[in-house]
């Protein structure tokens, strides 16, 4: 039912599920768990965060009541953390988030990918609560993470940076701010001109050589206006002035080179 997404329809197949387990008592406390989980899981998708936060605490105590610290609690733990966190709780979602990483901790480790998530939403509930020097805390860990566990020049540690400009700029402390902001705008910057050369080079494979030479040439000017690295510009440059010398440009290939 839930896979065809009939999910009123799921809540209350689970529902009669769960009326059957409480009345055997002998039953596994574990699946009784597992079970009222799951109706708190489909109550937040059907119906929202704020009538899914009973469900969901109900969940966590069964899970205390059963598997006290065990790691398939975490699923009750950071719904209930994210419900609160939707309607602004952010006091309430504070500790079961610091619950939930100290869970994660103790499977993948401190430097895990799987406390990414984790520790993403804590930087957030930190900042909302005004608890800037946690939050900046929370916000290098997570750069860190990213750069760990995805590489130093992802997507997501741009992102990183964004988030961290942001917090830096609501603490008044903007030369920090800026320095984060164009760290982030750099990496972009420098991924867009790799893509650009990329498809420069494929229409040069293509024998598309005036295409090329139009692709290299906007690249070039962006690369100018961001004030990428030298690093970046580099390969950018020298393919161009062939491509320009190919087309017989060669004053301009020569002031290229």
């Amino acid at each position: 039912q839930r896979a065809q997404s009939s999910v009123v329809m799921a809540i209350t197949s689970i529902e009669n599920a769960i009326r059957i387990r409480q009345l055997h008592p002998e039953s596994s406390r574990a699946e009784l768990a597992r079970d009222v989980t799951t109706d708190a899981m489909m109550r937040y998708q059907r119906f929202g965060a704020a009538d899914a936060i009973d469900p969901l605490q109900r969940a966590v105590r069964e899970w205390d009541a059963a598997l006290p610290g065990d790691a398939q609690s975490l699923t009750a733990i950071e719904a209930l953390a994210a419900a609160y966190r939707e309607s602004n709780r952010y006091a309430d979602a504070e500790p079961l988030l610091r619950r939930a990483l100290r869970l994660r901790e103790s499977v993948s480790g401190p430097e895990g990918a799987e406390v990414i998530s984790t520790v993403d939403s804590l930087a957030y509930v930190e900042f909302g609560l005004g608890k800037m020097t946690e939050a900046e805390a929370f916000y290098k860990r997570l750069l860190a993470l990213w750069a760990k566990n995805a590489g130093p020049e992802h997507p997501m540690v741009a992102l990183t940076l964004d988030k961290m400009a942001e917090a830096y700029a609501n603490m008044q402390r903007y030369d920090d701010a800026e320095k984060c902001a164009a760290e982030a705008e750099a990496m972009r910057a420098k991924m867009h001109l790799a893509s650009m050369g990329q498809e420069g080079r494929l229409l040069v494979m293509q024998i598309k050589v005036p295409e090329a030479e139009d692709m290299y040439r906007r690249a070039i000017q962006i690369g100018d206006l961001s004030k990428a690295s030298d690093e970046a510009m580099d390969p950018l440059l020298r393919v161009y002035a062939k491509v320009l010398r190919d087309q017989k440009h060669i004053d301009e290939a020569v002031a290229v080179e």
